[in-house]
């Protein structure tokens, strides 16, 4: 005879096939008890699988429930685009009168960025803005818009809107992405803000730009201002390394130019040429491109329109 404890703690099936012989009507028995434990055994794990990812779930949701405090630190970070990081690196990392180890330190407050509490625009206005208690954050499905809103003279009394989505939820414009995205309200819809990545510049090929040097010129060495200029207005300067140029008369040297003006320069026909510097503002006002070496051509100094530098060609 078989017991049940003989078969409980063995194979149903191979009960069912090994005993049929002898007990045919408790084989058949015990094969469709063992099925009903198998289907109830897989219903049971199917429904913690649902079970665990529910509580997945919510545990996210809670967590980026945070924003609707006003708390937007799971979305803290820099932004930026390919086009202003090669601007960056074009500089040679000194662009916004920055040095290469401020960069690589992150030292700048150049980026837009998502604070704890508000927004940073940059280094474009220097605005900052700020989650207002009476404005909290709201959710949409299962997403934020929040509206912050200017707290210093850079964000001249402006709002901006920005939607915070977590990581696999669908976000304003019908698109899951597996990491956080944030999205910032504009005329045209929703403008999508990339997040800077570590050691972003690793990815970008840094174009060798000639700087000015500005005391090896004093003395006479015109080695970093040969070259064709272009100044907004379409005009070209070409000058030589000797001091001679594709217009009429010379450069010439002015000893400790640098000391002696607010902009270094060199005397040419009457005038003079402003040097300028990576990096270097004209101290009466800046419309130009500091990430790059300029020359202004004057008889007076002043905040000079955009289209009056001129750029190595």
């Amino acid at each position: 005879m078989v017991r049940v404890s003989e078969v409980l703690g063995g194979s149903c099936y191979e009960f069912a096939k090994e005993k049929v012989s002898v007990f045919p009507m408790y084989s058949y028995v015990f094969l469709i008890a063992c099925q009903k434990q198998a289907t109830d055994t897989t219903i049971s794990s199917i429904n913690q699988k649902e079970q665990n990812h529910t509580v997945q779930s919510s545990s996210q949701e809670n967590q980026y429930d945070a924003v609707l405090d006003g708390d937007l630190s799971l979305f803290v970070g820099k932004f930026s685009s390919d086009e202003f990081n090669q601007t960056i690196v074009d500089s040679g990392f000194m662009y916004g009168g920055y040095t290469p180890e401020d960069y690589y330190n992150n030292r700048t407050s150049i980026f837009p960025a998502l604070t704890n509490t508000g927004y940073w625009n940059g280094g474009a206005s220097h605005g900052s803005f700020e989650v207002d208690p009476s404005d909290l954050p709201q959710k949409i499905s299962d997403y934020y818009k929040v509206t912050v809103h200017g707290v210093n003279g850079g964000a001249n009394g402006a709002s901006l809107i920005f939607y915070l989505v977590p990581p696999n939820v669908e976000g304003p414009t019908g698109v899951v992405n597996s990491e956080r995205t944030v999205f910032q309200e504009v005329e045209s819809g929703y403008r999508q803000l990339e997040y800077q990545r570590e050691n972003w510049w690793e990815n970008y090929e840094q174009t060798t730009v000639t700087d000015l040097d500005i005391e090896a010129i004093n003395s006479g060495d015109f080695t970093t201002l040969a070259g064709t200029w272009e100044n907004g207005r379409g005009e070209i300067l070409t000058i030589y390394g000797d001091g001679s140029t594709d217009r009429k008369g010379y450069v010439r040297a002015v000893p400790d130019s640098d000391k002696n003006s607010k902009i270094p320069y060199v005397s040419f026909n009457g005038i003079a040429i402003g040097l300028l510097k990576i990096g270097f503002s004209n101290p009466e006002g800046d419309q130009s491109d500091v990430s790059q070496p300029r020359l202004v051509v004057t008889q007076q100094a002043g905040n000079y329109d955009a289209s009056f530098y001129y750029y190595r060609k």
